[in-house]
């Protein structure tokens, strides 16, 4: 490893593969080499990250604060939070030594606003999987979403290889969106949990490897489980389904023929979604009751 170019807080990655990028984070003074990663599985863990709570005015102590317990449980985002927080500060400091009052309020504003982005781009995350999941319906959209260009910095080893570095989540993340996008990658959703995911194979794949219940995975529950005959009797994933065959349709709608009285936009469908499968994936868990799932669920 070339540590003369591992110099500023942030991410560095290169790809082995056509899939398979090295990471390394750099936290401070700290390199770690990150275990080689699928890069569509890093899009898929930041799909699956549960977001702590974000306010809105943060001091410099409490962003570090945070992102400090975002590293714990993803290292990648946490690091690049880190790098973002940095940009707005010297060594770390924030005080009357260095900044006026005035610049001092500026920073604490601006830093607050980039902690708002993590929600934003967690949802445009969400969004962008499930419209690659429905492409023969969404090619218009996704061409529209699609970034015109995707921003990162690229340094070099003593040996002239190339090493890209991001320092802010977003640019990390719309990089690898636009590489799975270029890659036209298949998006499943699995029949079991209802998130998405990427299959290994091309070969059709019904069920993902999430740990589900007792600490089984979905594929070893799934098949067992026998979901669609289970919803013909359970009220609450019978709901599910007739709520989630309802959305789509008037999102189709929307798409197909423009808005009407009960179409619903893509970005309603799919904040829908997001909180309907986590509802039933509960439920099922034995964490809410028929009626506090079925509230979440219902739409009208």
């Amino acid at each position: 490893m070339d540590k003369n170019i591992y110099s500023r807080t942030g991410l560095y990655i290169k790809f082995k593969s056509r899939n398979i990028i090295e990471r390394v984070a750099v936290d401070d003074l700290d390199i770690t080499e990150l275990e080689p990663i699928d890069y569509r599985n890093e899009l898929i863990a930041l799909y699956d990250y549960e977001l702590p709570e974000i306010y809105d005015n943060y001091t410099v102590d409490c962003a570090y604060d945070f992102a400090d317990a975002i590293l714990k449980d993803n290292i990648v985002l946490g690091i690049l939070l880190k790098a973002d927080i940095n940009k707005y500060l010297v060594h770390g400091k924030l005080t009357e030594e260095i900044y006026t009052s005035d610049e001092i309020k500026n920073k604490l504003e601006t830093v607050s606003v980039r902690m708002q982005i993590l929600p934003y781009m967690k949802g445009y995350m969400n969004k962008f999987l499930y419209a690659m999941k429905n492409k023969k319906l969404l090619t218009d959209f996704l061409k529209y979403i699609m970034p015109d260009k995707v921003e990162y910095k690229v340094v070099k080893s003593r040996s002239g290889e190339e090493i890209l570095f991001f320092d802010e989540p977003k640019n990390y993340y719309d990089y690898l969106i636009f590489t799975f996008y270029q890659h036209d990658e298949t998006v499943c959703e699995c029949e079991n949990c209802n998130r998405l995911f990427v299959p290994k194979t091309k070969k059709k794949t019904l069920y993902c490897d999430r740990a589900f219940k007792d600490g089984k995975t979905c594929k070893q529950i799934g098949p067992t489980q026998k979901y669609k005959a289970l919803a013909e009797n359970d009220i609450v994933l019978k709901t599910f389904e007739k709520e989630k065959n309802k959305m789509y349709k008037r999102m189709e709608r929307a798409f197909t023929f423009g808005e009407t009285l009960k179409s619903v936009s893509y970005d309603e469908y799919t904040a829908w979604l997001s909180t309907a499968v986590n509802a039933k994936n509960l439920y099922l868990n034995n964490q809410l009751t028929v009626n506090e799932a079925l509230e979440m669920i219902m739409t009208d």
